[in-house]
């Protein structure tokens, strides 16, 4: 969903322009639930006179700025994993992947 108005304990987090918000519960006149880039304030109430259903151009827009997932890394777009390409077969992967994932 887009909003613009946001209310919280520790004040206001309002928008000036609509922004993406994530609702995880709804009363009659609110949504509640946070901002998808923010400061990681949950709980926030969003009228439901000024939040709105992403529109199918909100959709493109979003998908577009999720970030990219590479397996080992930064590289060339070509080499990167989203919602625009299937996810890689096991191939890909080195043979001590948990190996490496442990180390870290």
């Amino acid at each position: 969903m887009k909003a613009t108005a946001a209310h919280h304990q520790l004040g206001d987090l309002s928008s000036s322009v609509p922004d993406w918000c994530v609702v995880t519960e709804e009363d009659e006149d609110n949504y509640y639930g946070r901002w998808v880039l923010g400061m990681g304030f949950f709980n926030v109430r969003f009228p439901k006179a000024t939040t709105h259903e992403l529109t199918a151009e909100d959709e493109r827009a979003f998908n577009a700025m999720v970030p990219r997932i590479r397996i080992g890394g930064l590289g060339h777009a070509s080499e990167t994993y989203g919602p625009h390409r299937a996810w890689p077969s096991s191939e890909h992967f080195p043979a001590d992947l948990g190996a490496e994932i442990a180390r870290l």
